[in-house]
């Protein structure tokens, strides 16, 4: 498959499976709040259509933002089967992502809708921003001040 084509696929996948892969791929690794926290930032970008799409899979799947689903990261095996590489992680990142979309989680990161691993990456763009909060391996920023809470009307 080409990156395009594993682009359709997941788009056409209803949200929940597209942010359960997002919370394994960029978090599989970290605590179940970190796990949160991923997840958290993806609905602040949807409720927040000024800067980014407002649907999961758009804000997901949108160029530059997520490293799993950069062009040569996409492995349509790793993307059609998560499961299959580790259960016990894919259970507890469906469970999360199920929770952010049924509004039965608590933003556990205000309004942010950036984060990086600064173990991993420093991306120019942090310097504009504010950095707000740490969890495990990622640190979380705001971009226009102090953050504020964004309301998630699910």
């Amino acid at each position: 498959m080409t990156h395009t084509e594993v682009i359709v696929y997941l788009m056409r996948l209803k949200p929940i499976w597209v942010m359960a892969r997002n919370v394994l791929f960029e978090a599989g690794n970290q605590p179940y709040l970190g796990k949160q926290a991923v997840a958290a930032v993806v609905l602040n970008r949807v409720f927040n259509p000024k800067s980014f799409p407002n649907t999961v899979n758009e804000v997901i799947l949108q160029p530059k933002q997520f490293s799993w689903a950069n062009r040569g990261m996409l492995s349509p095996d790793r993307i059609r089967s998560p499961w299959n590489y580790d259960p016990l992680d894919w259970a507890k990142c469906k469970e999360v992502a199920d929770m952010a979309l049924s509004g039965n989680m608590v933003n556990p990161v205000n309004g942010c809708c950036f984060y990086f691993n600064p173990n991993l990456a420093n991306p120019s763009w942090a310097k504009k921003m504010v950095r707000v909060l740490s969890i495990a391996d990622h640190d979380f920023y705001w971009s226009h001040g102090d953050p504020k809470l964004i309301e998630w009307n699910l």
